[in-house]
């Protein structure tokens, strides 16, 4: 939370968290003879950013009564890179990830 009172103050302040998954394989229905199976690094970046308040409505439902309030609400944007395996995940991932 400590981040979306920074990008309050400074819009201009956005955050981005990254990080690699598991490798995941490529599915085919059928692989040449002594084919090999293939898989892919995947790297996760999700950037977040121009952080607002907004009324929520709560409706009537049941015995509750209906009503508003406040909430921060910020658009979040979720990048999937996808490298070879050939390569071990490195900061080199991270980087060209996040610079793209």
């Amino acid at each position: 939370m400590e981040h979306i009172q920074d990008e309050k103050v400074d819009t201009t302040v956005a955050m981005c968290i990254a990080d690699c998954t598991a490798q995941f394989g490529v599915v085919r229905r059928t692989t040449p003879t002594c084919g090999i199976r293939t898989s892919h690094n995947n790297c996760v970046m999700m950037t977040s950013c121009k952080p607002g308040t907004f009324k929520k409505h709560v409706r009537k439902w049941g015995k509750r009564a209906a009503s508003e309030e406040d909430v921060t609400r910020n658009y979040c944007a979720v990048v999937y890179g996808i490298f070879s395996n050939k390569k071990k995940p490195s900061t080199h991932h991270y980087t060209t990830l996040c610079t793209s």
